[in-house]
């Protein structure tokens, strides 16, 4: 479903710290920025993302903000910009952020650096992975937010929190969106990472992440393989 919508990327003439690519509501480019940078730039895909999410109220920001973060690497990944191993690294890395942020308050009105992103973030692919291991893979957060696109949701509209979560959970035919908000936005949120990582076959150390076989590494590949 088409829309009206548009990002703005401004050339500026005064410097960034380095050449590339700079945010702050709408992209800021340095004019010495080559296009294949501009191409391979997170922050160039992350406010893309942002054009698919209907803008929500400031108490849960985060869910704008957290979609963005988890899905842009998804889609470098599926693009061939980044490997499965970058994902998965980037992800063990950035995840702890949310939930330090997260153990003196939940996600709604908390807005941290932490929560906002990575906290999101964290409610995007916990998300994500109950669907895939309810429906293996048949379902996902991916085919919640096509979802919610072709009900009009994008970022020219205002939707309510409960909004999203009901077409959210509509699209994928249950009720995860709803139960996981319920355990994450109201109260301060304890998730034990992990034995999610082992399950996934995910395993971080000081010396780089491997991926092998688990329980669940169905659910591991099948997000990015």
């Amino acid at each position: 479903m088409p829309f009206n919508v548009r990002l703005l990327i401004v050339a500026i003439s005064r410097p960034l710290p380095k050449p590339g690519v700079g945010s702050g509501g709408f992209l800021q480019v340095s004019p010495e920025l080559p296009p294949q940078e501009l191409l391979n730039s997170w922050q160039l895909c992350h406010e893309m993302v942002h054009l698919g999410v209907p803008s929500m109220p400031y108490e849960q920001h985060w869910l704008e903000e957290g979609i963005a973060t988890y899905v842009e690497p998804l889609i470098r990944h599926e693009m061939g910009l980044i490997s499965s191993s970058r994902f998965w690294a980037e992800l063990a890395e950035g995840l702890p952020e949310g939930l330090a942020a997260l153990r003196q308050q939940g996600l709604d009105g908390n807005h941290r650096w932490g929560a906002t992103y990575w906290g999101g973030a964290l409610y995007c692919f916990l998300a994500d992975v109950r669907l895939r291991v309810r429906s293996h893979n048949q379902e996902n957060l991916q085919k919640a937010l096509r979802g919610v696109v072709a009900k009009g949701g994008n970022i020219s509209v205002s939707w309510e929190l409960t909004q999203f979560l009901r077409v959210a959970d509509a699209s994928v035919g249950g009720k995860q969106f709803h139960q996981l908000h319920s355990e994450m936005g109201p109260r301060p949120t304890q998730v034990k990472l992990g034995p999610l990582w082992k399950n996934l076959g995910v395993i971080p150390s000081s010396h780089g992440l491997r991926l092998q076989k688990a329980n669940r590494d169905f659910v591991r590949r099948g997000i990015a393989n």
